[in-house]
């Protein structure tokens, strides 16, 4: 226990002073605090839209990769085909990017909210990518049956997904 507080209490003073550092740098350059808050806002906006890129295409890759691949593989299990990845490895991959793209999602959401951007389509968007990262986490790390039959009735809804879609081209649309 007493490690626990003392780690609590370097993290807290190594806060304090990287807050001082970030004070006092702000300062030294001559720079007010008005126009450092607008640099921060306009590199948090860049950040924003090229979190919103990443995100798009890696859940394009992440999920119409991984149904077009399912499809191949049924396909290729029907006629003889053998292909060179399981379907087991395509679902990891298709996880794997789906979350680091949901991540990427929502954290695009929080910079263009924080900066009043963000719009309803926007807001819609990350709930819909929310219920889908919800819904697909349950459907993979469930041990029970009726949780997984409960995930899978929401993450396979093609409704969900092509209403996702909708959002995000609204989404985009709309902020160009």
């Amino acid at each position: 226990m007493r490690v626990v507080l003392k780690s609590i209490q370097v993290l807290i003073m190594l806060l304090l002073m990287s807050s001082a550092y970030n004070v006092m740098a702000v300062f030294a350059n001559g720079e007010t605090v008005e126009e450092e808050y607008e640099e921060y806002e306009r590199e948090a906006d860049e950040l924003g839209e090229g979190l919103g890129s990443l995100a798009l295409y890696l859940g394009l890759i992440g999920v119409l990769g991984y149904v077009g691949y399912k499809r191949l593989y049924l396909w290729g299990s029907r006629n003889g085909v053998k292909l060179p990845l399981s379907l087991s490895t395509a679902l990891q991959a298709h996880i794997a990017l789906s979350v680091v793209g949901g991540i990427a999602a929502l954290y695009h959401g929080y910079l263009l909210w924080e900066s009043e951007e963000g719009g309803p389509f926007g807001v819609a968007a990350a709930a819909m990518a929310a219920v889908l990262l919800v819904s697909g986490s349950i459907l993979y790390y469930s041990k029970s049956r009726d949780l997984k039959v409960f995930g899978r009735l929401i993450h396979a809804q093609r409704a969900l997904a092509l209403l996702l879609a909708l959002f995000i081209l609204l989404h985009v649309g709309i902020g160009d």
